[in-house]
């Protein structure tokens, strides 16, 4: 283990020259590719990796738990449980890593006012980016591939931001999951998962808004158990299986202005109420554009539909009487 404290560095309790510590400027300084774990134990450091290399398999790449006003700077981790690991910290800061083959790149428990920017994370077997009851912190810049689980992860998670990433051929890019409310996923780039964006059992108030999405395997986004309150806006769905779907009393999400073409449904409702679809552009190669399988009390207007394989742009199957009226105002 290599630890760094108020006097330095020490490797298994011994000083040691493969890192340096300026204290005057609380600058640490990788010196050469390291084979252990890091543990800060201190606030307000500056950490250089230098382009070196930090490998292993157990336990965390650099971990820092209770601690804040850290920066860590240009370093490549290769083969822990976790790339890095935060814990009860807040104002850290990392930059410009590469983090490969760990079981989650970056894990984040109980940690606010922290941003990953300009990192490539790539081959987790689980996340990319695991988030853990942790507010107010910021995902930007950063390429997420080839997540087991997910490439972005939030778990009760409260005011996050997730901006102009690229996440691709991940099972799924990002979900928000239970009690995570007003984060904002906004101008990001998905490409080639199974799921793009999982919302799952209470996740409310939440943004997904300017975001391109492309060549999804299973659909694009998932409203599912609960997840009231959500906007999906001005989202641009190109060659993806499904578009939306809303389903298990997931209530009052809006759906709105986005520019959808799929190859089966381009938004699909069920056993949801005071669901608003308006002005969206939907194309179809061989499914609905609206599906509506139940629902109550649904907005539904101002849509432009087309689709090659059907003569009826919006299912109507499954719709309630109430509805059946509105149709001629989506086609």
């Amino acid at each position: 283990m290599l630890t760094l404290n108020n006097n330095g560095w020490l490797l298994d309790g011994q000083p040691t020259n493969v890192a340096s510590w300026y204290p005057e400027g609380r600058i640490a300084v990788i010196n050469e590719d390291i084979t252990n774990n890091i543990e800060i134990l201190i606030s307000d450091v500056l950490l250089l990796g230098m382009d070196f290399t930090l490998t292993g398999s157990t336990g965390s790449g650099i971990k820092i738990a209770n601690q804040s006003n850290i920066q860590i700077l240009d370093y490549t981790i290769y083969g822990f449980a976790n790339g890095v690991d935060l814990s009860a910290t807040s104002n850290v800061n990392l930059m410009n890593l590469n983090i490969n083959n760990c079981i989650s790149g970056v894990q984040i428990r109980s940690t606010q006012r922290s941003s990953i920017y300009k990192c490539n994370i790539s081959s987790s077997s689980e996340y990319g980016i695991r988030f853990i009851s942790s507010n107010n912190n910021r995902v930007t810049n950063c390429t997420i591939k080839r997540s087991g689980f997910a490439a972005i992860s939030m778990d009760s998670c409260n005011n996050n931001s997730v901006v102009q990433n690229q996440m691709s051929n991940n099972s799924e890019g990002l979900e928000l999951l239970f009690t995570s409310t007003f984060n904002g996923i906004v101008d990001n780039v998905f490409d080639t998962n199974q799921f793009s964006i999982v919302l799952f059992s209470g996740p409310s108030n939440n943004l997904i808004k300017e975001n391109n999405f492309m060549n999804d395997t299973t659909l694009a986004i998932n409203l599912f158990q609960i997840s009231n309150d959500n906007d999906v806006l001005n989202n641009t769905f190109t060659n993806s299986q499904v578009g939306v779907n809303v389903f298990e009393a997931s209530n009052r999400n809006v759906i709105n202005y986005n520019t959808i073409n799929v190859i089966d449904n381009g938004i699909i409702n069920s056993a949801s109420d005071f669901t608003q679809i308006v002005g969206n552009t939907i194309s179809s190669q061989q499914g609905e554009g609206i599906m509506i399988i139940s629902g109550n009390n649904l907005d539904i207007r101002d849509n432009m539909i087309s689709s090659e394989m059907v003569t009826q742009s919006i299912m109507m199957d499954f719709l309630p009487m109430h509805l059946k009226s509105i149709v001629a105002l989506n086609q």
